[in-house]
């Protein structure tokens, strides 16, 4: 998050099944960020939350900040499964490299790849 923000929350929607019903229930988990380190004008949260394997590629997430502000329904299913520290060198060196997938985004979170990435 952007300095000076320091209050962050995780929300998850996750679909719990229900039983002779065969829309899911959708929960929301609400998890508090923890600040882990500055780098430039940026306050590094952190979150963690335990999924199983059927959640995965179902549950949706958004980052809110004290302020109202939100970045909000991320798939869990784009994430990674391993997490790494960042560090200000590692922020320089993704700065300086250009985007693996070039792509667009449009409300519907929809992404369109070039046809030689495929």
């Amino acid at each position: 998050v952007r300095s000076p923000a320091t209050s962050a929350n995780l929300v998850l929607s996750l679909k719990v099944p229900r039983d002779g019903v065969i829309v899911p229930e959708i929960q929301s988990q609400t998890v508090a960020m923890t600040p882990k380190s500055t780098v430039g004008p940026y306050n590094i949260v952190s979150a963690t939350y335990a999924l199983d394997a059927a959640q995965v590629q179902s549950t949706t997430f958004d980052v809110t900040l004290g302020s109202g502000a939100a970045d909000a329904f991320k798939g869990t299913g784009d994430l990674g499964t391993t997490c790494v520290d960042l560090d200000s060198t590692a922020l320089r060196h993704r700065q300086q490299q250009p985007p693996r997938y070039p792509a667009t985004t449009t409300k519907a979170a929809t992404r369109t790849l070039p046809a030689n990435e495929f």
